[in-house]
């Protein structure tokens, strides 16, 4: 019932936590069946926290109760129909453009490059990637001014252009095999 912040602190080869404030959670309900499970941040800039909305804080309960195909136990209080989605804005932050990317062209989508929100750049890296043959000859003049240019801050996505990423995302990445058996 509670969501807090923590810092990541390199540790040799991985990295620890440190509680970002002491005293306090960041966010913490009274509600008995708040049980956030993931926050993640949305293309306007909010932070959306999933809420699984249930009253078992146990995830596989060992003590008896039957299990269901999945392995699951089967609880006459476990809540399977309903969750709940948190949309967390602060008041004074900058509202962001919404942007309509599904007709953009390819210049359009270089200037999305630029976007303050990552949700919004990886999805024009995505399309331009999956529509370079048909815009990728429009997007190489801002694409070259962009990496020349003084205002040039390299994103995590600097190579929409690849080879590899041309024609369609389940073509770049094949299903997943069955995993191999072990031998001792």
């Amino acid at each position: 019932d509670i969501i807090h912040q923590e810092a990541l602190i390199p540790d040799g080869p991985t990295f620890h936590g440190e509680l970002l404030q002491k005293d306090t959670e960041w966010l913490r309900s009274t509600d008995l069946w708040f049980c956030p499970i993931d926050v993640t941040f949305g293309p306007d800039g909010a932070m959306y926290v999933l809420d699984f909305y249930t009253p078992v804080v146990a995830h596989n309960d060992t003590r008896g109760p039957q299990h269901g195909k999945s392995g699951a136990s089967v609880r006459p209080d476990r809540e399977s129909y309903f969750g709940r989605i948190y949309r967390i804005d602060h008041q004074s932050s900058p509202k962001l453009p919404a942007l309509d990317l599904t007709a953009a062209t390819g210049p359009a989508l270089v200037a999305a490059f630029k976007h303050p929100n990552r949700v919004v750049r990886f999805n024009a890296q995505r399309i331009l990637a999956e529509k370079s043959p048909t815009h990728g000859a429009a997007a190489l003049p801002p694409l070259g001014a962009m990496a020349t240019g003084e205002s040039f801050a390299p994103r995590p996505h600097p190579r929409p252009l690849d080879p590899p990423a041309h024609g369609s995302t389940q073509a770049r990445h094949p299903p997943i095999r069955p995993p191999v058996p072990r031998t001792p």
